[in-house]
């Protein structure tokens, strides 16, 4: 079985790195080094960093695009029971914030976005605003007799909710499980509080 190609490794190699320090941080002979090669034949593939880095964000773009459609369509066929509610939430939770290489270009972009207005936008609209609006279908769709008021601030709080857990499993260094684990009970205050009958 063949691993991956060298295109492949630097891609890798420069998406741990980016998130880790950043883009301005990580030198054309930080990559190399890390995926074991002279730097000279980086050129091969790419034309710079900046040449990597438009490729590593067109993969995120398309990984967060992949994975938000296939939650949607999942999320969508969810009954609005507590363990519906609760389900939707570990989905989104685990298949999308959970998963290591979005979770990298993440990190990437939460370290480029303050120098990169580009960046900064694609890092909001993935992270916040198609969740929220997800959230917002999902409840919409739901919630007997619901105003679009009610229905929004539902979202807000639950991405609020999926978002704080993210950045706290992160920053504590735990894994999606443990992130999640502590999540799942205050998913299952904020439906018995708002929607429990």
């Amino acid at each position: 079985m063949q691993g991956p190609s060298t295109k492949q490794r630097v891609l890798d190699a420069a998406l741990e790195l980016f998130s880790r320090g950043g883009y301005d941080a990580v030198s054309m002979r930080d990559i190399a080094a890390a995926v074991g090669i002279k730097e000279s034949s980086i050129y091969f593939h790419f034309r710079g960093k900046q040449a990597i880095q438009a490729e590593l964000l067109e993969e995120f773009q398309g990984l967060a695009n992949e994975a938000l459609a296939m939650l949607r369509d999942g999320m969508m066929a969810m009954e609005l029971t507590q363990e519906g509610f609760v389900a939707a939430g570990r989905v989104y939770y685990m298949l999308f914030l959970g998963d290591e290489r979005i979770r990298r270009h993440i990190a990437a972009c939460m370290i480029l976005q303050h120098s990169d207005a580009a960046i900064a936008a694609l890092y909001h609209t993935i992270l916040f605003e198609r969740p929220l609006d997800m959230l917002a279908d999902f409840l919409g769709a739901r919630v007997p007799e619901g105003s679009p008021g009610v229905v929004d601030e539902m979202a807000l709080v639950y991405c609020s909710l999926m978002t704080f857990g993210y950045f706290k499993q992160v920053a504590a260094s735990q894994t999606p499980q443990e992130g999640f684990a502590w999540l799942e009970p205050r998913l299952r205050v904020f439906y018995e509080e708002r929607l429990g009958s």
